[in-house]
């Protein structure tokens, strides 16, 4: 059962049928390779992403790139996830210099080189700010943000049957 938040009245309950995957743990809902996580090969990551998702992150625009990629994942091959790579130049991070320091998206795995960070991403002094040292962190132009509270629109959460007012 999920929890509730205010204006909320009712909590919502999603139930799905229990299921063992091929590792004798117990699952809910069914089990198949798009359901699964793997993690991500870099030692200091914590990430983990369905095949499918990351391979869309990482070949976005090339289906038949992602399609291979999601099989050799489903298959065991590993990957680096789109956090270790500048989303507009796909270099690299190199934390010795200033410029190749990561800005990385609170919200999503995109990360920027400081030099090659859009200019419509403000850089504004946050609560988080040293949270991981030699980088800063953003939120990307994939962000509706509200201009109230300097963060995203909180509407990423779907609710089933939930009118706003």
């Amino acid at each position: 059962m999920l929890g509730t938040f205010s204006p909320q009245a009712e909590p919502y309950t999603h139930e799905m049928a229990e299921e063992t995957t091929p590792s004798g743990i117990f699952a809910r809902g069914s089990y198949s390779a798009r359901t699964k996580v793997f993690r991500c090969l870099n030692g200091a990551c914590r990430h983990f992403y369905h095949p499918h998702c990351v391979a869309e992150l990482l070949h976005n625009g090339n289906e038949a790139a992602a399609e291979e990629l999601e099989r050799k994942i489903v298959a065991g091959e590993q990957f680096e996830c789109p956090l270790h790579k500048c989303h507009v130049c796909k270099e690299l991070e190199v934390k010795s210099d200033h410029d190749l320091q990561f800005a990385i998206c609170r919200r999503c795995p995109k990360a920027y080189h400081r030099m090659c960070l859009p200019r419509e991403i403000a850089c504004e002094q946050r609560a988080w700010e040293g949270l991981i040292p030699d980088r800063i962190v953003i939120y990307c132009m994939e962000h509706e943000m509200d201009e109230d509270l300097g963060t995203p629109v909180r509407n990423h959460l779907k609710f089933p049957d939930y009118e706003q007012n």
